[in-house]
């Protein structure tokens, strides 16, 4: 099993095939805690073994603290699940909503079975389906994640706010 304890985001270029949870979780906190610019998540209900973790709530919230043009864009494919939970992510997001916002995909994007972990437009973790956690992580790929973030742009392009995911400020 994979704790990608020796990889360093930016730099290092292995691909490595993933199977578990557990490996997925490690790859997730391991690239978002070397991230400095930009986050893009493209999750079915923000798994909350991997994204849910106080790790990665720390590392995401410390991108945004430290980097005033820092960005974390999340769409989530069926936000009921994440708005019943007390999901920490979103959570932040409503305390941070300058830096993290979080959008449902238009009804085009509906069937999009896919996960996307995209960290400062070089490393990535892929899912090609979301409810498996076999799939894809390199640290260091720019062409990859280009063409995963140019497909990320697309739909984010067309997604939606969703109102039960903002913080009403009385």
């Amino acid at each position: 099993m994979y704790t990608f304890d020796n990889y360093e985001l930016g730099v290092t270029d292995d691909s490595v095939t993933i199977e578990s949870r557990d490996e997925n979780r490690f790859a997730t906190i391991k690239m978002v805690q070397q991230s400095r610019n930009s986050i893009e998540i493209i999750s079915r209900d923000l798994d909350s073994q991997i994204y849910d973790i106080q790790e990665f709530i720390d590392a995401v919230r410390g991108i945004v603290l430290e980097n005033y043009h820092a960005r974390v864009r999340i769409i989530v494919m069926n936000a009921k699940v994440i708005i019943n939970q007390s999901h920490r992510l979103v959570n932040l997001a409503m305390d941070l909503s300058t830096f993290i916002e979080i959008r449902k995909p238009g009804i085009e994007y509906s069937g999009f079975n896919e996960a996307m972990f995209l960290a400062d437009g070089c490393g990535f973790i892929h899912r090609l389906k979301s409810d498996r956690y076999g799939g894809t992580v390199n640290f260091n790929d720019r062409r990859t994640t280009r063409y995963l973030l140019d497909h990320f742009n697309e739909m984010w392009a067309k997604s939606l706010s969703d109102m039960n995911l903002r913080k009403l400020h009385i």
